[in-house]
């Protein structure tokens, strides 16, 4: 895997149209409210203390992307 800076503040939320977690322990997908038709999920990822779980970006989303 490529080097990337870690941000350890949770002040900051990833913003993706794919996320990629890597983690000890994925949680059960829950539905959260949204639309009908397009229902949105929410998964918990857990890591260790020598181990902590960490999220990247694997595609950039279309409204960022004509930014750079």
């Amino acid at each position: 895997m490529p080097e990337y800076e870690e941000i350890f503040d949770p002040k900051y939320v990833l913003v993706g149209e794919k996320l990629v977690c890597v983690a000890r322990k994925i949680g059960k997908p829950r539905v959260r409210k949204g639309s009908s038709a397009h229902r949105t999920q929410e998964v918990t990822a857990e890591g260790t203390q020598s181990d902590p779980a960490r999220c990247f970006i694997a595609k950039v989303a279309r409204i960022v992307r004509d930014k750079f």
